[in-house]
């Protein structure tokens, strides 16, 4: 009977001794999720208060120069018009504080500049499915099923592979990416996309075909895990992706870019050859000189009544100014969608910052940082 009471004394004691941990623990998780919660709020909140910030500091100068301007002539300054804006960059608007007065006209209007972009590439292409189509018509016609088809699957994991040799990030990559953006408010939560490698992207580091689908090149991911590029530098990259994905998502862009399918091999032997040209300086001249030799295959036209070749030079020869000018209008209409959804995500002082100091070890020739000056970006640039 003793040693029957003694254990039930003792079993009675470590009951009262697990209970007092069990409480102890249950308190010590509450109050950690309560710090949690407060922190997370805390970032919340002063990612917001950045945000209002950047805006604030946006409309600052554009309320200066209004303000100095009515009390110079007591007028009020007008509201610059499309055609004033459509030689600047999203870096001058947002240094100007114009960006922030009209932030959707830079996306509602990059239809009309890449429609320009592809008139070169819709006209020979046509001429070439033409000529297919009077020596095969049942291979155009499987042609164009194989294209159809190719842009209704376009987001599949098969048309990932084809477009940007891209793969499925592994587990720790993935995290290292999705740690990465974190700043980009767009990405958060349910929003986080699905983390693709690929070695194929052209002209850049990152790009998304869809708003679910992060692609991005090897040699980010390993700056990335290497700590090489902070997490404000790859959000910069990740956002311009992200401004850009409205246009890569598009049905009608991507017909059109299969449909164009032969002008594309044509641009790709247009930069084999361009390289060779470049060392050669006769060959540049030549280029340089062209239109000597239309205008005098026009004058020669015009003076034998050939007009179908007087038409013929005449085209070839806008076309021969058309193509490139569209093309360039038409990346730096893209290079300013990126800008500008890095600066409404509020990386545009990043954005400026790293651009000033050349900071992306990524960076490929083809990519344009604009030089967004902000007091943040001279402050760091100072210390």
């Amino acid at each position: 009977m003793v040693r029957q009471g003694l254990k039930q004394d003792a079993r009675r004691r470590v009951t009262e001794a697990l209970s007092v941990k069990q409480k102890e623990r249950l308190e010590k998780e509450r109050h950690q999720a309560g710090l949690a919660v407060d922190v997370l709020t805390a970032i919340a909140e002063r990612d917001e208060a950045v945000r209002a910030a950047e805006q604030q500091a946006g409309r600052c100068p554009r309320a200066a120069g209004r303000g100095s301007q009515r009390c110079r002539d007591h007028r009020v300054v007008r509201r610059p018009g499309r055609r004033e804006r459509s030689g600047k960059t999203v870096a001058d608007l947002v240094r100007d504080g114009a960006l922030h007065d009209d932030p959707g006209e830079v996306v509602n209007s990059w239809h009309g500049t890449w429609a320009r972009a592809q008139i070169t590439g819709a006209l020979f292409s046509s001429l070439v499915w033409i000529i297919v189509c009077g020596l095969s018509l049942p291979a155009l016609v499987a042609i164009l099923a194989i294209g159809v088809a190719a842009v209704a699957a376009r987001d599949t994991r098969p048309m990932l592979w084809w477009r940007f040799g891209a793969r499925p990030a592994n587990d720790f990559q993935r995290d290292a990416i999705l740690r990465s953006i974190v700043p980009i408010a767009s990405l958060r939560g349910g929003r986080q996309p699905s983390i693709w490698i690929g070695r194929q992207i052209a002209g850049c580091s990152a790009a998304m075909p869809t708003r679910s689908d992060l692609v991005v090149s090897p040699e980010f991911v390993r700056h990335v895990i290497n700590g090489q590029l902070p997490g404000r530098q790859a959000s910069v990259i990740v956002s311009q992706a992200l401004g850009q994905y409205q246009v890569h998502c598009s049905t009608l862009v991507n017909a059109i870019e299969a449909y164009c399918l032969p002008w594309r091999f044509v641009q790709i032997t247009n930069s084999v050859v361009s390289q060779v040209v470049h060392r050669n300086p006769i060959l540049g001249f030549s280029w340089t000189i062209r239109w000597i030799v239309f205008g005098a295959a026009s004058i020669d036209s015009y003076r034998n009544g050939r007009w179908a070749a007087l038409i013929g030079a005449i085209l070839i020869a806008v076309l021969s100014w058309s193509t490139g000018h569209f093309q360039n209008r038409w990346l730096r209409t893209l290079q300013d969608l990126g800008d500008q959804q890095a600066v409404s995500e509020g990386l545009g002082s990043d954005l400026a910052y790293f651009t000033a100091h050349r900071r992306f070890p990524h960076r490929r020739p083809t990519q344009r940082w604009s030089a967004v000056r902000t007091p943040r970006s001279l402050d760091r640039a100072t210390s």
